[in-house]
Order: structure tokens, then C-alpha cells, then sequence
């Protein structure tokens, strides 16, 4: 149960499992992973595993730019991401492609 990240620019690439196991360590070092201007792109390719939990952790994250005014889009979330976000009712607080 782990989550590795790598930053390039305004991409941030996270790999592994978005769960309630591995998102709090994430939230507290999202300084060194989370670009400080700009709108951000988060690619979802490498996510493996993705609960109720991850999907709070990205809408934190998209509250956290947005009263500076940036963006979060979500690329390549997996199928399970997608039923998650469509079960709770929050399709429209993230932007998934």
C-alpha cells in the first residue's frame, strides 16, 4: 500500500493507491509534489487502487488551488476512480478524462 508521485512542471504523475492508507502522508508532503502556480494536471495512469478516501483527497486538493484561482484536471482515471466519484455525487466538483 503505497503512493509515489513525480512533479514535472504543472503535471504531478501519482502511482499506486489512492486509499485511505496512503493519502494522508500524501496530503502532508503535498508541498513537494503539488506545483505553486498555476493550474495543475494530475495523471492517474499508474493508480492501481482508488477509495472513498482518495477521492476526498482530490477534492481537497482542487479546494486548496481554487482560492488562488487554479485549476485540477484529472487524466486517465481508471474505471473504479469513475464509479466512485459518479456513486457519490461529485462528478461535478472533478474534472475526469
Amino acid at each position: 500500500m503505497t503512493l509515489a508521485w513525480q512533479q514535472q512542471q504543472q503535471q504531478v504523475s501519482f502511482d499506486g493507491e489512492l486509499t485511505r492508507q496512503t493519502v494522508a502522508s500524501a496530503w502532508q508532503q503535498r508541498r513537494q509534489w503539488l506545483p505553486q502556480r498555476g493550474d495543475v494536471v494530475v495523471d492517474l495512469a499508474q493508480v492501481s487502487k482508488v477509495d472513498s478516501a482518495g477521492v476526498a483527497f482530490l477534492i481537497e486538493v482542487m479546494a486548496e488551488l481554487k482560492p488562488e484561482q487554479r485549476r485540477l484536471t484529472l487524466q486517465q482515471a481508471n474505471q473504479q476512480l469513475r464509479e466512485i466519484v459518479a456513486l457519490s455525487g461529485v462528478n461535478d466538483l472533478l474534472s475526469l478524462s
